[in-house]
């Protein structure tokens, strides 16, 4: 990676280069997109009172399926090939590390998810509650052999050597033979505890409580959660970049476009069951009232001043933040518990939830001065960590409207170069990339979208012949810099507009995905819907932008 010195010498070289002119035009247009079949539109936008539902049920499993079958770049219809895909995302879904499931469930799952098109259509989703029943019924197994091996006879065996990677072993034929390997991975999971200072009784406890957790999480697992689960295997064999959203993850997709969201204004891990505040965030409810720190755990949480408080340990995450999100105005009471030099100090905090911006998240820029041959230059560094864009208001917040009134900043102090740090930026909105690149240079195209071959390629391009920065220009890149990133980095580039400095490459993400909402709180469905290619017309896939 080039440090700012290096970038500063780049950026004077450039001083003294002319800036050129584009005059390729094109009009940005909006792609046509198939339509939804009539029935499929009709099944999801229904008015009928029987059919407005607001979990995902079965019904809609197979719908949804079918329409990002339609928008997808590639398929466009169910096969055997994306049914074998989707049995094996499945199963890969439910146990990644094999240490649950025989190779004779493997065979039986297989079997019963065959033919889905078949059952999934006639509206019968029975073999994928099957599916959560093997898979609670081998955890138990697991949860009841942990306890039994890490008894009072355990002992650490620092000769145990095991295979981490799934892909490189099969699924175990036998219970004996899962056995051995689980004895092997309880001996890895407790020596990671005892490394970092654990007793051993306490690491063998926190491990057993892993396994139970596990448990409990598959019994309470509700229907739409496993339809949830399913319907991300199927959108997986798909592409590695189409997902199912359900209503939990389009609200945190929302967020993360908007920078906004309505809450206590605190980061949340769970560890061991509870859940640990682990950052206050600047102008938020939980650092406003003064009474919260880092590592606290909440572990009770009430609605207004007067509902009774629920208990939250050992419930998932999602279900913890879920409770303590809500409108900006109201209040929320929590049960906290911390520990303190004389031991555990429980105490409960009423706050009202605030709307929180999460400027970190957004553009900013900083200045360096720098002595080059005797003469003091000033240059920008101007950080953008994602291409977001709050489409729920008309004037919406942008990156792209962001940076412009940066860079007019920057005008403004006269820098003599400037630094555009895409280095952690992995994507976003692929509007205000395209307008973005714009603000360095006259007109031109930016990218070439290609989607199915019966859909034309749509070209999107700045028109806009102001250019509201044109001084030297370097854009730092990393391999975390993707999408969005990379169109921007490689128009730039391709005009010779700036210098790409960084990694020897960026990420190599060459779709474009399309987020569709879905009605009565189904979620949505983020759907890749074609090829994108930068002015050289060369497509960043798997190769990534060069520095």
């Amino acid at each position: 990676m080039f440090n700012l010195k290096t970038i500063s010498k780049l950026l004077l070289s450039l001083i003294f280069v002319s800036q050129g002119s584009f005059a390729a035009e094109a009009q940005v247009k909006k792609p046509d997109q198939p339509s939804l079949p009539t029935t499929i539109k009709n099944k999801l936008f229904s008015t009928k009172e029987e059919d407005r539902r607001s979990n995902l049920s079965c019904p809609y499993v197979f719908l949804i399926m079918n329409a990002m079958l339609r928008q997808h770049m590639l398929y466009d219809k169910f096969s055997s090939q994306l049914e074998k895909h989707t049995i094996e995302q499945y199963i890969k879904s439910i146990d990644p590390l094999k240490t649950y499931l025989l190779q004779s469930d493997v065979d039986l799952i297989t079997k019963d998810l065959k033919s889905m098109e078949k059952w999934l259509g006639g509206q019968n989703c029975e073999p994928i509650l099957t599916v959560q029943n093997i898979l609670k019924e081998r955890a138990a197994e697991r949860r009841d052999f942990t306890k039994q091996y890490l008894g009072k006879e355990f002992k650490i065996d620092k000769t145990t050597s095991i295979q981490l990677d799934s892909e490189k072993r099969p699924f175990p034929k036998t219970k004996e033979e899962l056995n051995e390997f689980n004895k092997k991975y309880l001996q890895f999971q407790v020596a990671n505890f005892v490394a970092s200072d654990m007793k051993l009784e306490e690491a063998k406890n926190n491990v057993i409580r892993r396994y139970e957790r596990t448990v409990k999480r598959l019994e309470d697992q509700k229907e739409d959660e496993i339809y949830s689960n399913f319907l991300n295997a199927f959108a997986g064999s798909l592409d590695p970049h189409s997902n199912y959203l359900s209503a939990d993850d389009l609200e945190d997709f929302n967020i993360s476009m908007q920078l906004s969201l309505e809450g206590i204004g605190a980061t949340l891990s769970n560890q061991d069951g509870y859940t640990v505040i682990e950052q206050l965030i600047a102008g938020g409810a939980a650092e406003a009232s003064g009474q919260l720190e880092s590592q606290d755990k909440i572990i009770a949480v009430a609605q207004g001043e007067s509902n009774n408080f629920e208990s939250v340990i050992d419930l998932p995450l999602r279900e913890v933040v879920q409770k303590i999100r809500g409108k900006a105005g109201t209040k929320v009471r929590l049960n906290i518990l911390r520990k303190s030099p004389d031991g555990m100090k429980n105490f409960k905090v009423t706050l009202s939830r605030r709307k929180i911006n999460l400027e970190e998240e957004a553009a900013q820029i900083s200045y360096i001065d720098k002595d080059i041959n005797g003469k003091k230059r000033k240059f920008g560094i101007l950080n953008l960590p994602s291409f977001y864009h709050d489409s729920s208001k008309k004037d919406g917040r942008s990156a792209y409207k962001d940076v412009k009134r940066l860079l007019k900043e920057a005008q403004d102090k006269k820098v003599d170069g400037l630094v555009l740090d895409l280095s952690s930026n992995g994507g976003g909105s692929l509007d205000d990339a395209v307008k973005l690149a714009g603000l360095f240079f006259k007109t031109g195209n930016v990218v070439k979208t290609q989607g199915r071959p019966d859909i034309p390629s749509d070209t999107l391009a700045d028109s806009d012949p102001e250019v509201n920065y044109s001084g030297p220009l370097v854009v730092l890149t990393s391999r975390l810099s993707a999408s969005a990133s990379e169109i921007v980095a490689g128009a730039l580039k391709d005009y010779k507009r700036a210098i790409i400095v960084g990694s020897d490459h960026t990420f190599g993400k060459g779709s474009v995905q399309q987020v569709l909402p879905l009605p009565r709180k189904l979620g949505a469905y983020k759907v890749t819907i074609g090829m994108f290619f930068v002015p050289g017309g060369n497509s960043t896939q798997h190769r990534g932008v060069d520095a």
